[in-house]
Parts: C-alpha cells; structure tokens; sequence
C-alpha cells in the first residue's frame, strides 16, 4: 500500500516593486493565501496501489495536483450529498 500526503507547497516570483498600489494589493492577496494554507491540517491516508494509480491519473488528466485532485472530489461529493461546510 502507498499513502498519500496532502499538503502544498507554493512558490511565487513576482517582478512588483514593494512601494506601489500594485504590489501592496499583491502582498495582501499572497498573505491571504498563506493564511488559508496555514489554516489546512495535514493528513495522511492509505490507498490501495490501484486506487492511488487511480488518483495519479485523474490528477494528470484534470491537469491538478494530486492534493487538489482529493480536495475537489470531496468537495463534490459533499455537494451531491448536500452536506454544508461547517
């Protein structure tokens, strides 16, 4: 068996000077960002080769990370359930 652990990590470059409208938008965009990710917990789940096979491709096919991939089914199989986010 292979697990999977969701987490991301994010890079960013940006060429914005630090004292413009611009970039002060930017900075507060980004650190809304990295307050959301800090808000996520990290968790680790065991799949089955098939399924995580399974996982691999669909994330490739949709053309998002394997994180996403797993974040995006919940979400809409929550959805179809009509469960609420708490």
């Amino acid at each position: 068996m292979s697990g999977v652990s969701p987490h991301l990590t994010i890079s960013r470059v940006t060429g914005l000077v630090p004292g413009n409208a611009a970039a002060r938008s930017q900075a507060r965009a980004e650190s809304e960002v990295e307050n959301n990710m800090t808000k996520k917990k990290k968790t680790s789940i065991m799949l089955t080769d098939q399924d995580k096979k399974l996982l691999e491709l669909l994330a490739k096919k949709e053309n998002r990370s394997q994180t996403k991939e797993l974040e995006y089914l919940i979400r809409r199989r929550a959805e179809e359930l009509k469960i609420e986010e708490p």
